[in-house]
């Protein structure tokens, strides 16, 4: 068989036995016999089986839902966690994850347009097609757990001082726009990949984006005296319960991050943010 391979002997009909092991018992030959290997090359070297994180990320993404509207715009896997069943009541806790073996997490976010001021999170619908996808595809011992991502809730308080050539309403829908692309799950013109799961939140970086803006003078904290009043704090009522996600520096006491866990993103509410803009010609104080 070497010496047949070699000399290019092989018989059509072996190719066909061939075709048949890669295709199934029940393969029919539909096209002629060279388009048929291109099409089982092809297929033998598209991701099927899910064992590592690249293939149920791969394979979560590639998905092709029963709703075309309904589609998989990321996907972020964390092996040996069950997100399904970790308690709720702790979740805002920067704890140690419970390890579990055998067990992979694939958290997803839908692709998007329409959030209504809130950050995107997928149907019931989208995960169990998902999840019955990954299903067919992992191995044997695995437990697959699909579930919605975790969002930490910030807002911004910042004084913006512009040029005196800067128009103050263009200035504040760049403001805006900049802090939404930035910390927006989804891909966006400024952020290509979107905010990466798991990333911290630096103050300095917010000022960095801020300061690089057109028009803008330069960035400062709002109430300098009053160490209550940092850049970058949680609105929402449950916000005690985040207090030991803020990472402040040893010898100014000013905050210098807020902390993220692997599964989590950040949803930025502008709406409760409060951004002072002044203008040489005038001022204004912009809430969301």
């Amino acid at each position: 068989e070497m010496l047949l391979y070699r000399q290019n002997r092989v018989t059509e009909a072996n190719m066909r036995m061939f075709l048949q092991l890669l295709n199934g018992p029940d393969w029919q030959q539909k096209e002629d016999l060279q388009t048929e290997i291109k099409k089982a090359i092809t297929q033998v070297r598209d991701r099927y089986r899910a064992i590592t994180c690249a293939d149920f990320v791969e394979l979560a993404r590639d998905m092709k839902p029963n709703d075309a509207d309904d589609t998989v715009a990321r996907a972020h896997c964390i092996p040996r966690r069950n997100l399904d069943s970790e308690n709720a009541l702790v979740e805002n806790a920067l704890v140690e994850p419970v390890d579990q073996p055998g067990h992979v997490s694939i958290v997803i976010i839908p692709d998007s347009n329409n959030r209504e001021n809130s950050p995107p999170q997928p149907s019931s619908r989208l995960i169990n097609e998902v999840k019955n996808h990954l299903e067919e595809r992992r191995l044997i011992g695995t437990a697959i757990h699909v579930v919605m991502p975790r969002y930490i809730t910030i807002s911004i308080r910042l004084t913006i001082h512009l040029n005196r050539e800067a128009d103050v309403a263009t200035t504040r829908t760049n403001i805006n726009n900049a802090l939404e692309n930035f910390f927006d799950p989804l891909p966006n013109p400024d952020n290509p990949e979107g905010w990466p799961f798991g990333r911290n939140v630096y103050v300095s970086e917010v000022y960095q984006l801020l300061d690089e803006l057109e028009g803008v003078d330069y960035v400062e904290k709002t109430n300098k005296e009053d160490k209550d009043q940092d850049e970058v704090f949680f609105p929402r009522p449950d916000a005690i319960n985040n207090q030991q996600r803020l990472v402040y520096t040893k010898d100014t006491g000013q905050l210098s991050a807020i902390q993220v866990k692997p599964e989590e993103l950040v949803y930025l509410d502008i709406t409760a943010s409060d951004i002072d803009i002044i203008s040489p010609l005038e001022t204004l104080d912009f809430n969301g």
